[in-house]
């Protein structure tokens, strides 16, 4: 559906649409260790009332990602739609999307409202600030980028990867990961413009894959 959204973790200094990247404002502080880089904070630091159910926190930390029906109303999606549909994009002729618009918010600001209340007023970043804790001394999150991606058609996809530098701004040893949002524009069928997603893979145990990905390996077993 495409009022539905998916919030998962990004790992920072790491290498899935539009989406917008929520994490606190600085990158400072002790290096998380690998596969270790997600966990709770403690109550005080998030929001204990939102949109996201107890048992949808719990699937966050446990599985890295959570899947929120029905989060934004139409009305969101649409100016969404209208706001992007504006905007000059970067066309891929060999890509699997048709054309690319990152940094709308940033590099149009007085354009974006649209975008704006959805990453920083709308339910969506309701339920970010019930994951993902402000910096000490900050008021709250902050919105690094975001990206419209606007897909070819069938026949296509794009292999597992975990996000790189020109979506997510944050040095290797940043502390800990931030939280990436994709929410669909258009309805999201079985022939094409879903995302797959692979459950506990910001663990320990997916160690081992993250150096595949990094080799330019993304084929499932």
């Amino acid at each position: 559906h495409e009022e539905d959204a998916f919030i998962g973790v990004q790992l920072p200094g790491s290498q899935s649409s539009p989406r917008t990247r929520n994490r606190v404002p600085k990158c400072t502080g002790k290096t998380p260790v690998p596969g270790y880089e997600l966990e709770r904070p403690p109550s005080d630091q998030v929001a204990q009332e939102g949109p996201l159910t107890p048992a949808q926190v719990d699937h966050f930390f446990r599985e890295g990602y959570v899947i929120v029906r029905r989060l934004l109303n139409e009305k969101d999606t649409d100016a969404l739609r209208a706001f992007f549909t504006e905007q000059d994009s970067t066309f891929l002729p060999n890509s699997v999307y048709e054309s690319v618009k990152v940094g709308a918010l940033r590099q149009a600001p007085s354009r974006a409202s649209a975008l704006r209340d959805v990453a920083t007023r709308s339910p969506l970043a309701a339920a970010v600030r019930q994951v993902a804790p402000a910096a000490p001394g900050h008021r709250g999150l902050a919105v690094l980028n975001d990206a419209f991606f606007s897909i070819r058609g069938r026949g296509g996809s794009y292999a597992f990867h975990v996000d790189d530098a020109l979506f997510w701004p944050c040095p290797p040893d940043a502390p800990g990961p931030g939280v990436n949002a994709w929410v669909p524009l258009d309805p999201v069928t079985g022939v094409g413009g879903g995302l797959a997603v692979a459950p506990r893979s910001h663990t320990a145990d997916f160690l081992d894959a993250r150096d595949a990905l990094k080799a330019g390996i993304s084929k499932l077993a």
